[in-house]
């Protein structure tokens, strides 16, 4: 059996080592340190775990960024604009239906758009909706697609009622009704 002599830190006295010693004492060393090291690795994998279901199960829990409604011209649609941490954005959209590639008015819709507050008040707006641009066109029909109000910040915060009228009687003969976007901006 061979030995090592080596000096240990300050130590001036050598010492005498077996191979067989060192590394039973190295292997053994390594066993410790693997153990040590394979619990750890264990709880991170199950807090990493935890940390992942409880972020699931939060934004489970969350109502939607977006909602989207229609309704027919003519009536309400119902705006929930009751989260006073963030602004909305509003968009409007239709689609239009035509005899077999028949040829489309060339103008914008005028449209009046009637909102009313939580507390009754009605504000009311003249607009041009763009139809130069459908988002989707067939032989039959054409959707759109606009925006309408960006970074809306309300007045009062609640449940609004949105009525859309047009102001066109030959785009309100390809109309059934009209939609909008609400979307939630934090």
């Amino acid at each position: 059996m061979e030995s090592i002599r080596c000096r240990c830190g300050t130590n001036p006295f050598p010492m005498d080592l077996s191979l067989s010693l060192l590394s039973e004492t190295i292997v053994s060393a390594g066993l410790i340190h693997l153990k040590r090291n394979a619990r750890r690795i264990v709880d991170t994998r199950r807090s990493s775990l935890l940390v992942s279901l409880l972020f699931l199960w939060l934004t489970a829990c969350s109502q939607p960024v977006t909602i989207e409604m229609y309704a027919p011209i003519g009536e309400e649609l119902v705006l929930d604009m009751s989260d006073s941490l963030c602004t909305y954005d509003i968009s409007f959209f239709t689609r239009a239906d035509f005899p077999a590639f028949s040829r489309r008015p060339g103008r914008d819709i005028p449209l009046e758009v009637f909102l009313t507050s939580p507390s009754g008040r009605t504000f009311s707006e003249q607009v041009y909706f763009p139809t130069a641009d459908p988002i989707r066109s067939t032989a039959f029909s054409d959707d759109y697609l606009a925006p309408w109000r960006t970074g809306c910040d309300p007045v009062e915060y609640g449940t609004w009622s949105l009525k859309i009228r047009i102001g066109d009687a030959e785009w309100e003969s390809h109309l059934y009704g009209f939609g909008a976007i609400l979307e939630k901006k934090r």
